[in-house]
């Protein structure tokens, strides 16, 4: 075909079958929302990578995705299982409280400040038995459950 004739046709199908720009924004929602589901194991194993290597960028981007689909609780999910994970191993070695710096500092910087997020991190290093009080003018005071 010669150039002159590829131009109608691609203006043809992009005025017919694309869908209206108002449309946009709930065809990403519904794309997101069924990848998103479908590739859930696959992506948890990707959000315990990029928590390891601390990749904040990433991370924001992520969480963004899981947010405009209103899957937050994937997220919660993933991250509960990451600090159980991380956190038992953290206990034995006695690092458990560094853990929970790099975890808090993630959670600054990636999830918006997620109170969902922030309540999961302290649930979770109380079941480590590490007690995570409220931040007291500035400094967060530590304490080791026996």
């Amino acid at each position: 075909m010669s150039r002159g004739v590829c131009v109608p046709k691609r203006k043809k199908c992009e005025k017919h079958y694309f869908f209206f720009e108002g449309c946009w924004p709930q065809l990403m929602t519904v794309l997101a929302s069924q990848l998103l589901e479908a590739h859930a194991c696959f992506l948890e194993e990707g959000f315990k990578l990029l928590m390891d290597k601390s990749l904040i960028d990433d991370l924001k981007r992520m969480y963004r995705l899981f947010s405009t689909a209103g899957f937050e609780d994937y997220i919660d999910n993933f991250l509960r299982s990451y600090i159980m994970g991380k956190g038992e191993g953290a206990r034995q070695e006695g690092s458990l409280h560094e853990l929970h710096t790099s975890i808090n500092k993630i959670w600054h910087g990636c999830f918006q400040e997620d109170y969902l997020l922030d309540e999961t991190i302290r649930d979770c290093f109380k079941g480590l038995g590490l007690h995570v009080p409220d931040e007291l003018s500035g400094q967060v005071q530590w304490e080791e459950e026996e």
